[in-house]
């Protein structure tokens, strides 16, 4: 059996880090700041704004959500909302740092942060807790784009608060009407694995350093 020798093997690593890298989507975009107010189920709001690095995107649409259905003060629920843009009249957008005269189309999916529902005041429920955001827009020329292209299409994520009010129903829990608004943050910068690791050594090190000198 023929041995390969380290030269060969260290010839054949960097073949291998030469290799075009396979094909990956790119990341989602990231929603930093704006709103998106939803009112009842299939009920529509005024619009959708969202704004972050090198985006903006606003536009009107369709949408609904729905808290936690039939539960009572004291239990754990989620809430839950989706927005889809329409395309009635272009509208000037910034996506990746360029400007288009577009016509949306589009879905934005909301999941908030399991939550414990709170006491109501007479009929109503107010909460405001975490949530998340998926979702995708695209821009067109064209009212209806058939087979054209999109002139973006970009992948959408974010997270933010939302704040909500919700019937209470004495003796059924909370009831099907609500109304809430999707506030989107920037979210707060969490270390790295990596930076963790080294700050652990470098502390580590100069506890070492420490005893040894003592």
């Amino acid at each position: 059996m023929r041995r390969i020798s380290g030269t060969s093997f260290a010839i054949v690593c960097l073949g291998l880090l030469a290799l075009p890298p396979l094909a990956v989507h790119a990341e989602p975009v990231r929603v930093t700041g704006g709103l998106v107010a939803l009112l009842g189920p299939g009920e529509e709001p005024a619009g959708a704004l969202l704004s972050g690095d090198g985006l903006r995107i606003g536009g009107e649409g369709f949408g609904g959500a729905f808290g936690p259905i039939g539960i009572n003060p004291g239990d754990v629920g989620q809430a839950v909302g989706s927005f889809h843009f329409s395309a009635p009249h272009p509208f000037q957008v910034l996506v990746n740092n360029q400007t288009y005269d577009a016509f949306l189309i589009g879905d934005l999916s909301f999941t908030s942060a399991p939550f414990v529902l709170p006491p109501p005041v007479g009929t109503t429920l107010s909460y405001q807790v975490p949530f998340t955001m998926t979702g995708r827009a695209r821009g067109f020329s064209q009212f209806a784009p058939g087979s054209e292209a999109p002139m973006f299409d970009v992948d959408l994520a974010g997270g933010g608060t939302l704040t909500a009010r919700q019937q209470f129903v004495v003796g059924f829990g909370s009831g099907v009407n609500f109304g809430g608004s999707f506030q989107f943050e920037a979210a707060s910068a969490a270390p790295e694995p990596a930076s963790l690791l080294l700050l652990g050594s470098g502390v580590a090190g100069l506890f070492l350093r420490s005893k040894k000198q003592t």
